[in-house]
Parts: C-alpha cells; structure tokens; sequence
C-alpha cells in the first residue's frame, strides 16, 4: 500500500478520535502557508508540484477561498522547477506574498541584511501578482529583531507599505516533513502511524491553545490566522485537518478580515519572537505558563524519527 493510501486509510479513524476536541462556539479562521516553494524532504515518488496540488485541492474541496503563500525567492534558484507550484497557486486564485528571499532571522542579521532579503523577493511578487496588492510581510521565524532593531525594522515595513501577516495558530508542522520523508523512504509505516497520531493531537491542542489565550487576553475569541507550510506531510494531512475544523464550526475568513480585528492593531514597544497572542502575554504580563493553557507536542522527538 502506497504512503498516500496509507495515510487516508487512518483519516475515518483520527477524525472520530479527535472529532469534537474543539470545546465551544464556531471560530473564524484565516489560513496562511509558509516557505513557497520548498519546505523540508520529500517521499519517495513526490514533486513539489505534487505537494503544492494536494494544499491546492483540499482548499477548493473545504471552502476555502484565500490561502496567502508566503514565498522564499532563493527555492527558486535551488530548484527551478519548482517555479510551477507558485504559477499554480495563483492559477488557484490564492494570492502569494513575502517571507523574505532567503528566510533571514532579523535578530541574527544587520537590519541592513535583512531588509535587502525582503526586497530580493519583490521581483518575482511583482510578476506573479500583477495589480494585485502582494504587501504582506510573513517575518521568517516569527522574528521581527532585537529590542535594539526591532523599531527600525518595523519603520522600514510601514515606509515599504507592508502589512504585517501575525499568525496566531501554528502547531509546528514544519517539524513533521523530514521525518515523515524519512520514514516513507524506510516503509516504517508504524512510524507513520505515530506521526499522524501526534500531528492531529497537535491541531487539536493549537486550536485550544489559541482559543484559551484569547479569552485569557481578550476576554473574547478573536479572528485566527493559522500558520503551517508547504510539507508534504501537512498537505497529505490537510483534508483531515480542515474536516477537524470544520465539525467545529469553523468560518473561512480572509487574512484582512481576520487581522482587521483591533487586537491585531497591537504593536509592542519590545521586539519578541513567536505568535502575536504569546508577545501581547508578554507585553502585558499574562501567565501564559500555568497549566490552564493547553501545550504543544514536544518536537524533539518527532524530529528525531527514522533517523
């Protein structure tokens, strides 16, 4: 039996164990993808064309009309064939925005540096979207500098006229791709079996996780936006993923629509890394940390599989 197969076989099964983890009303959710064109390894047998087209046809099977993929320039130069993802996402009517050319760390780089990475990739946004407006910024790593850069940098992206695309859902899927290409390379589909078992327990905990801060925070539930990347692994998962949201009661949304919510007007005076409910905790002095708040899957051992 082909991974592929393998995979879907399990989806009847992890849907009714995870089917109704999302305690409480329906959620608006804004879906975002990172690194465009290439995240990570690939099974055997898969093209990043491939991958991109399963991300493609679960958002027309779901619904899900605007999915902002944020593009590394630099995949295109290590693979040039993959060129063909990024004319197919447009092709799909889901716009394609910046993370930088080379997904730079502005906290390790001179600001200098990293505002040229973020303008390596304004030649290829241009072609690719036209007239349409491609100013959203996706900060490589989460990281928007030190408290020495941090406003400098952000002066730099409001003079460039870009917005700044904040996430607060992310369940470290990028730290699955390996190891799943590892382990479809071995045919260790009990390793598979595990991988898919943590991954939606992930999905499950990120939801709750955000849902919580923002009550904790906001003392409401704010407008999501999800963060994941272009893996294979997630794209094989994704339908389930969407299927798990779904039985929730989720409404697709627009990245404007949920960042044109007040809470993302938030602008803290200190630089930090991770999602915007976790640098506003920060700012604001909210424990975060003391077991009322649901916990990701350490991916220490996930990363480690199949070696």
């Amino acid at each position: 039996m082909s991974f592929s197969r393998w995979l879907a076989a399990g989806a009847a099964v992890m849907m009714f164990t995870c089917g109704s983890a999302f305690a409480g009303d329906g959620f608006k959710l804004a879906i975002t993808v990172d690194d465009l064109t290439v995240h990570g390894g690939l099974p055997p047998g898969t093209t990043r064309k491939q991958v991109a087209d399963n991300f493609l046809n679960a958002f027309k099977a779901h619904g899900v009309t605007e999915a902002w993929g944020f593009i590394n320039g630099k995949s295109l130069k290590d693979d040039p064939s993959s060129y063909s993802v990024l004319e197919s996402w447009r092709a799909a009517g889901h716009p394609l925005g910046n993370h930088g050319f080379t997904h730079m760390n502005a906290s390790q780089n001179t600001v200098a540096a990293f505002e040229g990475d973020i303008e390596g990739n304004e030649p290829i946004l241009k072609d690719l979207m036209g007239d349409k407006d491609w100013h959203w910024l996706r900060f490589p790593f989460l990281n928007a500098g030190t408290d020495a850069s941090h406003g400098e940098i952000m002066q730099y992206v409001k003079d460039k006229g870009y917005k700044v695309a904040d996430v607060t859902v992310s369940f470290n899927d990028w730290a699955y791709t390996d190891a799943y290409a590892r382990c479809a390379a071995k045919g260790d589909t009990a390793a598979v079996a595990t991988l898919r078992q943590k991954y939606m327990s992930d999905v499950v905990a990120s939801v709750k996780r955000a849902r919580g801060l923002s009550q904790k925070i906001y003392g409401r539930d704010i407008p999501h936006v999800l963060l994941i990347h272009i893996g294979a692994f997630t794209g094989e998962m994704l339908p389930q993923v969407l299927s798990a949201f779904e039985a929730e009661g989720v409404e697709y949304v627009t990245l404007e629509q949920a960042e044109s919510d007040p809470a993302y007007d938030f602008s803290g005076p200190k630089a930090a890394q991770g999602s915007m409910l976790e640098r506003v905790a920060q700012e604001k002095g909210i424990n975060i940390y003391d077991g009322t708040i649901a916990s990701l899957n350490d991916v220490g051992p996930i990363m480690g599989m199949c070696q």
